[in-house]
């Protein structure tokens, strides 16, 4: 109907709802039906590229993180100090220095944690 609005308007005078009708025209019809096959197809094809979403597969800033940060990442509380996070790396099996770059990225790269003071973290929400 918006197209029919449209094509009514286009070079004729005023339409007056109260004492006129607009039906729409099977070209309207058919031309309103190609707009939405063609909407219908790019959110489809857009649908298939997006990255599954996973709690904490892509952080907030669109960067994907590596299994073994995302396991650690689940692994910590809302607030975590630099002992419960070297706690939670041994229990995976993650070495202490990546542990650490881990965390610096969660801080820095990927922004989902950021550093209260020396030592202590919080979870970006």
């Amino acid at each position: 109907m918006v197209l029919t609005g449209l094509r009514h308007e286009g070079g004729r005078p005023m339409f007056n709802p109260l004492s006129q009708s607009l039906v729409c025209t099977d070209e309207d019809f058919l031309t309103a039906k190609t707009i939405v096959n063609c909407l219908i197809n790019h959110t489809a094809h857009v649908y298939t590229h997006l990255v599954k979403n996973d709690d904490t597969s892509v952080t907030a800033c669109g960067k994907p993180m590596l299994e073994r940060e995302r396991q650690l990442f689940r692994a910590l509380g809302g607030n975590f100090t630099r002992e419960d996070y070297i706690k939670a790396a041994q229990k995976l099996n993650i070495p202490e220095k990546t542990a650490e770059r881990y965390v610096g990225n969660f801080t820095g790269k990927y922004g989902n944690a950021r550093r209260i003071r020396s030592g202590y973290y919080e979870k970006v929400k």
